[in-house]
């Protein structure tokens, strides 16, 4: 998995420049996309994601030991096994736009935190396209599953199911997982409506439909909706 390299890619950055003869970070990265390529189905890492966002901009700098192409090769792997996964529709049952059956917030949340790095630096393309309309479902499925009263209001729980066993506790690592996903989500909108306001256009982005998501808890969950959308061969 990429999270050790996430503090590396950071170090990688400090002063505004890479060192081109020993990153870390892109040496990381390039093992692990090395590792996966062919590979139908890779591990949903969204620690990579956010490591290859930290390097992108530095991508020609660390070509030797990394190439741009390897990276964007690697996160459309990634992407895709997310998306594959994500649950669409079944919105009743409280499972729209979540990951996994059991309506897991935590892994919702650091899937989102990748799908939302990656944002940062894919191309407008038929992923870029997918990858933002499972950010909304995603970020919306959060918003539902959030504590909405009581002494844990504005907490986030384990799940959204009341049979699982993590339904009913509030930890911090669900709280902040699903903050660090809301956080960028709200910057990544105020990025692209900046840009909008910039280059005159009147269209409201995509990526504002979520927003408008209500805060109430979704409630019992019970059945499995309908996975993710096709898989995108490249982006290139």
């Amino acid at each position: 998995m990429g999270h050790p390299f996430v503090c590396r890619g950071n170090v990688v950055t400090i002063g505004g420049s890479a060192d081109p003869g020993h990153p870390p970070a892109g040496k990381a990265l390039s093992y692990l996309a090395q590792a996966r390529v062919g590979v139908a189905s890779v591990p949903a890492d969204h620690w990579a994601l956010i490591a290859t966002a930290a390097l992108m901009p530095y991508a020609e700098q660390v070509r030797s030991v990394v190439q741009r192409d390897q990276l964007l090769g690697h996160t459309i792997q990634i992407c895709n096994s997310i998306l594959r996964d994500q649950f669409r529709g079944g919105a009743a049952a409280g499972l729209d736009g979540a990951f996994d059956p059991g309506g897991r917030t935590a892994p919702a949340a650091t899937r989102l935190e990748g799908l939302l790095a990656a944002l940062e630096f894919l191309q407008k393309d038929s992923l870029r396209h997918s990858v933002e309309a499972a950010v909304e479902r995603g970020i919306a499925f959060l918003l539902r599953a959030q504590v909405a009263s009581g002494d844990f209001a504005g907490g986030m729980t384990g799940s959204v199911r009341t049979s699982a066993v993590d339904s009913s506790e509030v930890r911090v690592d669900y709280v902040q997982h699903a903050l660090c996903a809301w956080l960028h989500y709200r910057q990544l909108l105020t990025h692209i409506n900046a840009l909008d306001v910039q280059c005159g256009v009147a269209e409201q982005p995509r990526l504002c439909r979520a927003g408008s998501a209500t805060l109430p808890r979704s409630g019992v969950v019970a059945e499995s909706g309908t996975n993710g959308p096709p898989l995108i061969a490249s982006s290139h």
